[in-house]
């Protein structure tokens, strides 16, 4: 069961350290307690991919957010026509400060792995289920490392 905080509550989004955590206001004592805090994670799509079936896979995107913890900032929906997508979802994720990308599937990316967006943060389809991590461990890295 999920309680959302109700109006009376003030709910602040406060960047620390480089993730986000957030804070509310306790009702009795005034108190700010902080909340456990989740990496942030954009979602994205491309209407002329998605057709009529968008809302679903805005459903999709979601529930893939919240089965692998991350928070929601938002999703990010483009055109065909659309110039430079990669490049405005690239700076949209720094902006945000998204550890990952959700999509429905490579599609949306015209077919293709956007190396450049990795770089930035984890790609992560829906179907086929597939993450494409920014960074990989070696194979000659130290046993420690291979472990984590």
């Amino acid at each position: 069961m999920i309680v959302l905080p109700r109006k009376s509550h003030r709910r602040d989004i406060r960047a620390q350290e480089g993730t986000r955590t957030a804070t509310h206001r306790d009702r009795r004592s005034g108190e700010a307690q902080l909340m456990a805090s989740k990496p942030i994670a954009l979602g994205y799509l491309r209407r002329d991919i998605s057709g009529r079936h968008q809302s679903w896979d805005e459903h999709r995107i979601r529930g893939l957010a919240t089965r692998l913890g991350y928070a929601l900032e938002r999703i990010v929906v483009f055109t065909d026509t659309t110039e430079d997508r990669v490049a405005g979802l690239i700076a949209i994720a720094a902006r945000c400060g998204a550890e990952a990308v959700l999509t429905p599937g490579l599609a949306h990316f015209d077919g293709a792995r956007p190396d450049a967006l990795i770089e930035v943060a984890d790609l992560i389809t829906i179907d086929p289920h597939q993450t494409f991590a920014r960074w990989i461990i070696p194979p000659d890295a130290p046993y420690e490392m291979r472990t984590r």
